[in-house]
């Protein structure tokens, strides 16, 4: 009767058999598993390289305004001559090159401008700066004076293009002292590509077309317009 009794209970301890995981109940639940940490594994690839590109492109816009502002910056001082002496203008004007002057006064600057070992004299005040904006191998690049500058790559196409006082645009003007006002195109890549992307495979800026492109890159253009007011003022006011 002990016996039997103590049997009974080491039954009850022990698992019965429908209590247990089979072998195909196993494999079932790592497969779901599977499933899950893939699909999980895809989800936030997929997501971080969303981020990835919608960073690039907010880098790509803001490089667009602050290129296009110091360009701004610079071109609205094309020509400023206040005593009418330097002849400050525009003296390159293609679609892929802009080169102008602008008057400085270099007097009250602090700075030896005419290298004769004398500072803020009065020879300095009729000094001319130079500016110059080109595209060197996908890259804008800015000269002033002798002082070279990147400012910005990754460009695909850009283009400048001129009012001039009738009215008219035009790429190649025949007579500088006709601008009033510089056009600029800029197109920008992204610096990786997109798979996901198709976007627009052409881009057209005032004269030119770019493209098309069908490398997967995301690009983002942008044109602007730069009224040149020192150059309609000095072609109003009679010569010195």
């Amino acid at each position: 009767m002990k016996t039997r009794a103590k049997t009974e209970a080491l039954n009850r301890l022990r698992p019965s058999a429908t209590s247990a995981f089979t072998l195909v109940e196993l494999l079932v639940a790592i497969t779901i598993g599977s499933i899950v940490v893939l699909a999980s594994y895809a989800f936030y690839t997929g997501q971080h390289k969303t981020k990835v590109m919608q960073d690039q492109v907010v880098a790509m816009q803001h490089q667009l305004r602050t290129t296009t502002r110091t360009l701004a910056q610079d071109i609205y001082k094309a020509g400023y001559d206040p005593i009418q002496r330097t002849q400050a203008g525009i003296t390159h004007a293609t679609a892929q090159r802009i080169t102008f002057t602008f008057s400085i006064d270099g007097e009250t600057n602090g700075k030896d401008d005419d290298a004769d070992g004398s500072t803020d004299e009065a020879d300095e005040a009729d000094l001319v700066e130079t500016v110059e904006y080109t595209l060197s191998g996908g890259t804008l690049t800015r000269k002033r004076g002798t002082s070279v500058s990147q400012l910005i790559d990754e460009i695909d196409g850009l283009e400048f293009n001129y009012r001039l006082k009738n009215g008219t645009t035009t790429g190649a003007p025949s007579d500088l002292d006709d601008i009033r006002s510089v056009r600029v195109a800029l197109l920008i890549r992204s610096r990786t590509r997109d798979n996901s992307h198709l976007g627009p495979s052409s881009f057209t800026g005032f004269e030119t077309t770019w493209g098309p492109f069908s490398d997967r890159f995301r690009r983002r253009l942008l044109r602007t317009t730069i009224h040149c007011r020192n150059l309609e003022l000095k072609n109003a006011l009679p010569s010195q």
